[in-house]
């Protein structure tokens, strides 16, 4: 399945070595065990962390 373009403001968004994108407004919590493989987009107001219940 093919997505669709996907169009985005650069200076919203911080591009690796690898070409991720990942947004200045998402929250990465215990990133050193978050491993993106390339060509990923961590959007706005996303948040990866540990679930604690």
């Amino acid at each position: 399945m093919e997505l669709g373009e996907l169009l985005y403001n650069k200076s919203e968004y911080i591009e690796t070595a690898s070409g991720n994108k990942v947004s200045r407004q998402s929250v990465l919590c215990g990133s050193q065990n978050i491993v993106l493989n390339g060509k990923c987009c961590i959007l706005s107001f996303t948040y990866w962390g540990p679930c604690l219940y």
